[in-house]
């Protein structure tokens, strides 16, 4: 058995809306059409809560600009998540960076100036 990640999953579902929209078009006008119209909205709707949904459990953040909310995406050149309907912006404010000698760098430091500590005697 073939096991699908949550974006196959939500994937395969819509493709599976298509061919239900791509059926309904063959058919004729009048109630079965509308019905059947009415029943792949209802299951549209239900997709797009369930994006949401799983968006929100997986760590995106999500835009409330309408409902259901709308997972905003990562851009890296913007250091923000953005939503892609309405462009809001979340951005991540990095923190500084402390800018010194890295471990190597001491040690070595410390054996070329002929003086090493020894934190366990104090010498």
């Amino acid at each position: 058995m073939t096991s699908f990640g949550p974006s196959e999953w939500t994937a395969i579902c819509r493709e599976a809306v298509t061919e239900f929209k791509a059926i309904r078009d063959e058919l004729p006008q009048g109630k079965l059409r509308d019905d059947i119209t009415e029943r792949i909205k209802r299951v549209e709707s239900t997709l797009t809560r369930a994006d949401a949904e799983l968006a929100q459990k997986l760590g995106f953040y999500l835009c409330k600009c309408e409902f259901p909310a709308t997972p905003m995406l990562w851009r890296e050149g913007e250091s923000a998540h953005v939503c892609p309907k309405c462009g809001h912006r979340r951005e991540v404010h990095r923190h500084a960076v402390k800018v010194g000698m890295n471990s190597r760098d001491r040690r070595e430091a410390r054996r070329a100036s002929g003086t090493d500590f020894d934190v366990f005697t104090g010498e």
